[in-house]
């Protein structure tokens, strides 16, 4: 049923009391001010001068709130792989999509287990209560790289010049390393090499056996870790 224009002496009129919409003191103004949600609103013609009204048309009314985010939480990870996210709003269901507007939804709930991702990407939560929708939360799904030791090469040397070269580049026995330091871990001369500034090593005039040599990287972001290999060098 629809209200159109009023009939010739009558005026359209609200009340919330049914049982009394011919005392002028129950009826409302034409427009409802949110204090009065929620309830149920009765609209008829009513005419003044003769006391009648017409029949009525019920209106209920709901007041519903657009939720508020409480807390959104991302993660991290080492490498390929999966992460679950957390967004949680006031109310109402969580839908996550992979679009800050638009797209479809590839998620719901709370906890969002995303696809498998190579790199740093983010996904978007939005609330949504009896129909009132929340702008969509960012929350990001961090990838770091872990760091490569390389692949380490055994190699050998001469601790006198005239048998052959005493000197070497500890990095030319790495291939594909990330930044990352030397330490002596194995040292048969008890102290008496160094490795320089530019990691290389000089065996002239020391003890024979085997040298080894620890390559750690430096440059690992949490959850990775930094990774450590070995190459030894047989001095004779």
């Amino acid at each position: 049923m629809l209200f159109r224009s009023a009939p010739a002496g009558t005026a359209l009129t609200w009340t919330t009391d049914l049982a009394n919409i011919l005392d002028p003191n129950t009826h409302l103004l034409s427009s409802v001010v949110s204090s009065d949600f929620p309830g149920t609103y009765y609209g008829f013609f009513f005419d003044v001068d003769d006391n009648c009204a017409s029949p009525v048309l019920e209106v209920t009314l709901e007041f519903n709130t657009t939720p508020t985010l409480v807390t959104s939480t991302g993660a991290d990870r080492c490498g390929e792989g999966t992460v679950t996210l957390n967004a949680v709003f006031s109310e109402g269901t969580v839908t996550w999509y992979a679009d800050a507007t638009g797209g479809t939804s590839i998620g719901t709930g709370e906890d969002f287990l995303t696809p498998t991702i190579s790199a740093t990407t983010t996904f978007y939560a939005e609330g949504n209560a009896n129909g009132c929708v929340t702008a969509r939360v960012a929350v990001v799904a961090n990838v770091f790289v872990q760091p490569s030791a390389g692949i380490p090469s055994n190699t050998a040397s001469c601790n006198d010049a005239i048998n052959g070269p005493t000197t070497l580049d500890l990095d030319d026995q790495l291939e594909g390393a990330d930044a990352g330091t030397w330490v002596l871990t194995t040292d048969p001369s008890g102290g008496g090499l160094t490795i320089d500034a530019e990691n290389i090593v000089d065996f002239d005039g020391l003890a024979g056996g085997d040298y080894i040599f620890t390559y750690t990287t430096t440059d690992a972001q949490a959850p990775c870790v930094n990774e450590s290999t070995t190459v030894t060098v047989t001095v004779t």
